[in-house]
């Protein structure tokens, strides 16, 4: 028999284990960091400020989409401006 080629798909933000590994608290030292406003990240994530703020000041546990998009947007502009 052949064998299949069993490839899954790893969650970038839970890394498959279902638990949350993007920190939040790095996401909003990060964006301070890059002198990133809050709108200015929203506007480059496809995430709304208010829920940046919200994911920031922890008012509520975040879908791993929404971390990952954010995460994904300030990973982008690292590697724009070469930090």
């Amino acid at each position: 028999m052949a064998e299949e080629n069993d490839t899954k798909t790893i969650c970038p933000v839970c890394n498959g284990s279902g638990e949350i590994f993007i920190s939040v608290s790095s996401i909003a030292d990060r964006r301070i960091k890059m002198g990133l406003s809050r709108y200015a990240l929203a506007e480059l994530s496809g995430i709304t400020a208010a829920t940046i703020r919200n994911i920031e000041v922890a008012a509520n546990r975040p879908r791993p989409s929404t971390l990952e998009a954010i995460n994904q947007a300030l990973d982008k502009l690292e590697i724009e401006r070469g930090t």
